[in-house]
């Protein structure tokens, strides 16, 4: 999760909420919600690319935007 959020602390967006399940077998579930914008469209296209190649992301889904 530090990795992650290094990432994002990166790409200078706002972190609204994080929310983490308990770990089962050294795997966790974690939600994310940023405050971006239109002007940010290319970081967050990097910042998913960035996240993605990080040892021990299994998946990532962007599941709402305006």
């Amino acid at each position: 999760l530090a990795r992650i959020l290094d990432v994002v602390a990166d790409t200078g967006m706002n972190i609204l909420t994080i929310t983490q399940n308990i770990p089962i077998d050294g795997t966790s579930k974690v939600t994310i919600s940023l405050q971006t914008n239109e002007d940010m469209l290319r970081k967050i296209e990097g910042m998913l690319e960035n996240i993605t190649g990080l040892e021990g992301v299994k998946d990532l889904r962007v599941i709402g935007s305006n």
